[in-house]
């Protein structure tokens, strides 16, 4: 009889707060409330509030809770497995929808200088916590056509692709392309990989007649253009 009772309780709780959403969005709530509402959805027939407590407790707020990995969130107690693959799963998905925002502001722009082309890269990469390498595909006068990931992980390490890039300037039809990658954890200095992959790229897309122009590295802090350091020829003089 008292569980029937709890859960009666929680229910009406459940849509009151529900019913607070509707009326008037997210004015009001406090983060406990916030967190709270959002767990509804992956934890039902049960009072989340404590649990909302528990992760604000464990990651300090908000922000901490929707960065937090799997492993992270599946340490908390109430927190079950589907549960802790929710969250970053809303989080990849936020990414996601961001940079496909921004390419979209990007379109009608020319880019044509190593920081510009840092200044378009950096979304891809705010979140990244592997290497992972992006290539930019451009028309002669700068216009982006296109920017995907063509490869996960270090770019000697994993063995770059340059197969996967030429696909796709040639599906963009491309006249110029950038390539960039990350060093999550440590400065954006060129390795001898990191020359060696720029190379091999540079071979594979003049023989379809696009032009390579430059290799940025964003590195922990700062960033390095490869055609800056005179890896390659420089296009913006």
């Amino acid at each position: 009889m008292a569980k029937e009772k709890d859960e009666q309780l929680h229910t009406g709780h459940r849509s009151r707060l529900r019913q607070r959403w509707l009326d008037g969005g997210l004015e009001g709530f406090n983060d406990i409330n916030a967190l709270e509402l959002l767990l509804f959805y992956v934890v039902p027939r049960q009072d989340t509030n404590p649990l909302a407590h528990r992760l604000l407790d464990r990651f300090g707020s908000l922000t901490g809770v929707l960065e937090a990995s799997a492993d992270q969130l599946c340490q908390v107690e109430g927190m079950g497995q589907i549960a802790a693959q929710f969250f970053p799963i809303l989080r990849a998905i936020q990414e996601r929808a961001a940079i496909q925002q921004w390419v979209q502001q990007q379109r009608q722009l020319a880019l044509h200088t190593p920081e510009e082309f840092y200044q378009y890269f950096r979304p891809f990469f705010l979140e990244k916590r592997q290497e992972t390498a992006y290539l930019l595909c451009l028309t002669v006068k700068g216009k982006p056509l296109g920017c995907e990931k063509i490869c996960d992980g270090s770019l000697g390490a994993v063995g770059f692709q340059s197969r996967q890039a030429v696909e796709l300037a040639l599906r963009t039809r491309a006249q110029l392309c950038v390539l960039a990658h990350n060093h999550p954890i440590s400065l954006a200095k060129a390795s001898q990989e990191d020359l060696e992959a720029t190379n091999t790229l540079k071979t594979a897309l003049e023989t379809i007649g696009v032009l390579l122009l430059d290799h940025i590295i964003l590195g922990r802090g700062d960033w390095s253009s490869l055609a800056m350091e005179g890896h390659l020829q420089r296009y913006w003089e």
